[in-house]
């Protein structure tokens, strides 16, 4: 599914939902920043579909992109296929991805859990993508727009990355 010229104008204040799961995940766009929001474990199929999305996105990012992805405190790690199709998503031999910032709202076991299939990720990602796990959408756009500038060559604020982050998590995972 092509994007929508409009998702890449740097004039765009909001992120555009190009798949939505109701009750599961989002995936919007926003420049060249994609965002996925999980509400719920990711399933195999849920993980075909962010896969078949984000490899539709590498050849609309040839300068890269960076991937925030947000998980709702309490959210299953996925299923152990679903695992595997989604660490394919970072696989720098075929992705863009040149930065991804991970938002767990919780702590403890749940969140520990979570934090290390990211740093697995991570690591088969090798030094091609920068990687930082934070709590919040705050702590996340203190890192990621200079991060983002200097991967991609794509200059990003803080404060409209932050708007559109709090835009997809207000939003949710329900129906438009």
């Amino acid at each position: 599914m092509p994007l929508p010229a409009s998702a890449r104008s740097s004039q765009l204040p909001h992120a555009v939902t190009v798949d939505l799961d109701p009750g599961c995940f989002r995936f919007s766009v926003w420049r060249n920043v994609s965002i996925t929001l999980w509400t719920a474990q990711a399933t195999v199929e849920a993980a075909h579909r962010v896969l078949r999305t984000s490899r539709q996105l590498n050849g609309q990012f040839p300068e890269g992109r960076s991937q925030v992805m947000i998980v709702a405190s309490g959210t299953p790690a996925p299923e152990g296929e679903a695992s595997e199709l989604l660490a394919e998503i970072y696989d720098p031999t075929s992705s863009r991805i040149v930065c991804i910032a991970g938002v767990l709202e919780g702590s403890g076991f749940w969140a520990s859990a979570i934090r290390s299939r990211l740093t697995s990720m991570r690591l088969a990602g090798g030094s091609a993508m920068a990687l930082r796990v934070q709590e919040t959408i705050d702590e996340v756009v203190t890192w990621l727009p200079k991060e983002h500038a200097q991967r991609t060559g794509v200059q990003v604020s803080a404060a409209e990355l932050k708007a559109v982050l709090l835009e997809v998590r207000a939003l949710g995972t329900r129906d438009e």
